[in-house]
């Protein structure tokens, strides 16, 4: 992970699906809000429907994917600076041919399958473990987008920028809010 803020030791991090009355980050509910009036009538927005303008606060904190169903792979098309600084830069890469833990990566199979199955956001909350021993804890939202109308065909992610971080000095702490 070149040149990310947490350090974060892979294995150790946990993810929990949540029901979306579960997130309390407005930003990810507001991101919620834009997307199904974007939508419209149809089960599933497009990336067209995304007007970048619209959502500048939001950049930083989002990522967009392709997703292809069978075999699972998916691209990262574009990473938030945010995100990008607190993970390090992947952008315009794939999910398996990047380095990392297979306790990572098979958290991330699971959300992108739960997305392609339930054609439904995805909420949730990750906790992990940095390598300095502090633990950080936030929110996000995975919103299915669609090329057709009726299949998963991308992704939107946010995070929330909205850290909380447990078991680490005032000063370092600060270190790991403002990655992200």
């Amino acid at each position: 992970m070149r040149n990310a803020v947490t350090r974060v030791d892979e294995a150790d991090i946990t993810d929990r699906i949540v029901e979306a009355g579960d997130i309390t980050s407005d930003m990810i509910r507001r991101m919620g809000d834009y997307l199904s009036r974007k939508r419209g009538a149809r089960a599933i927005a497009s990336r067209n429907d995304i007007d970048p303008v619209e959502i500048r606060e939001f950049l930083p904190y989002v990522v967009l994917v392709d997703i292809q169903a069978d075999p699972l792979r998916v691209f990262y098309r574009l990473v938030g600076t945010r995100i990008a600084e607190f993970y390090g830069e992947f952008t315009g890469t794939w999910m398996h041919e990047r380095k990392i833990s297979d306790a990572y990566r098979g958290i991330a199979e699971r959300i992108y399958r739960t997305l392609l199955e339930s054609k439904a956001p995805v909420f949730g909350v990750t906790e992990m473990r940095t390598r300095y021993d502090a633990v950080v804890s936030y929110e996000w939202g995975y919103f299915p987008l669609s090329s057709d109308g009726r299949n998963v065909t991308g992704g939107l992610e946010i995070e929330s920028p909205e850290r909380r971080v447990v078991g680490v000095a005032p000063g370092l702490a600060d270190t790991f809010v403002r990655g992200a």
